[in-house]
């Protein structure tokens, strides 16, 4: 079993290597077609700098994306931490509280010493000064022995095992991979080993996981992709030459070869973005994910649910909001558990609905 996920985690590994050449491979190349052929963007450069916008604008819009794929590609999708990083977290927290506070108390011995001896040079003489401050320095010196203790105490406790969790404060719904508790809409990603908030779905083109903390992220480089290649197409599409003569038709085919080609690339990709963008909006707009949505029979709390009702959902509004206003720095978000009365942002829908459903 241990061998299967091991191998499975390779496999992953290398579809995203293949993914991110051929992506680089077809921008390169793409690229090379628009600019080099005679065409709108080759056109757009002689003209006067009003036409120059033009194709400011096209590689302004072909950097975002580009910058927007390795940015989604390299972002933490909101990866629970598992028992043994749970652990250290708890016990670095627990040094540092710890050594601050025994820091504190330093900083009040000192502050109570030189106060008494303030004291001490207005009501005593030379000598009786001179005995304070020789007891003053000794309780110092027992404090600071004792400092060194409780460091050596704390380094102990580092140390020590954790103790067992009761029973009844378990967690209830627990990962058998990981072993980490799994909050409401939390899912494994066997391809990255790894359990995510709100996970959505695993995308083997980015080569990383998609949830709660990078779904934003990823919406908006489907957009920027969108319109670039939608962009790039009509780029293509404008570098064929015409053709005439007795052999018109290999000869166009042998000089528009490489932007026809292009341009099939690109319309593919065209479709393809389209299609994911759409479902993505649909998907914030109803408060689901790739996974709810894809596997309603398998999800356990979503199993007797009527048709058309989405649990999560609290209005078109407010899911665009919570969506676009996520930031990475807010803890992950605390799910209720589906149950009636169903709130009216929560069921019918004119995409899908007990009359018809287009997915």
């Amino acid at each position: 079993m241990l061998r299967r996920r091991e191998q499975r985690l390779l496999s992953a590994k290398s579809a995203a290597k293949g993914a991110l050449f051929f992506w680089v491979f077809f921008r390169v190349c793409v690229l090379y077609v628009v600019v080099r052929w005679d065409g709108d963007l080759k056109s757009s450069l002689r003209a006067d700098v009003e036409s120059v916008f033009y194709c400011i604008w096209y590689f302004s819009f072909f950097t975002i994306s580009t910058i927007l794929y390795f940015a989604v590609s390299r972002s933490d999708p909101g990866y629970v931490p598992t028992v043994e990083e749970s652990c250290l977290l708890d016990d670095m927290e627990f040094v540092t509280s710890s050594r601050a506070n025994t820091s504190i108390e330093m900083m009040e011995v000192q502050s109570s010493t030189v106060e008494s001896n303030l004291v001490c040079r207005k009501d005593c003489d030379t000598s009786e000064i001179e005995e304070g401050i020789a007891n003053k320095d000794l309780e110092l010196d027992q404090n600071k022995a004792q400092y060194i203790d409780s460091l050596n105490e704390i380094e102990i406790v580092e140390e020590a095992p954790k103790q067992a969790i009761p029973q009844e404060e378990a967690s209830t719904r627990v990962c058998k991979v990981c072993k980490s508790e799994q909050p409401l809409r939390t899912k494994h990603c066997y391809d990255c080993g790894k359990c995510v908030y709100t996970f959505d779905h695993h995308c083997f083109w980015i080569g990383n996981c998609v949830g709660e903390y990078n779904h934003r992220l990823f919406w908006w480089y489907l957009f920027f992709e969108f319109i670039t290649v939608c962009w790039t197409c009509s780029l293509s599409a404008s570098t064929f030459r015409a053709t005439s003569g007795m052999n018109w038709a290999s000869d166009w085919f042998y000089y528009n070869f490489p932007s026809f080609l292009a341009m099939l690339v690109c319309i593919g990709f065209t479709i393809l973005l389209g299609a994911l963008l759409f479902f993505h909006s649909y998907l914030v707009v109803t408060g689901q994910t790739t996974w709810e949505a894809s596997s309603v029979g398998n999800v356990t709390y979503l199993k007797g649910l009527p048709v058309g009702i989405y649990p999560f959902s609290e209005g078109w509004i407010r899911n665009m909001r919570r969506f676009c206003l996520r930031s990475s720095r807010d803890p992950p978000t605390k799910w209720p558990q589906p149950e009636p009365p169903w709130q009216e942002g929560q069921q019918f829908w004119w995409l899908e609905n007990e009359y018809w459903s287009c997915f």
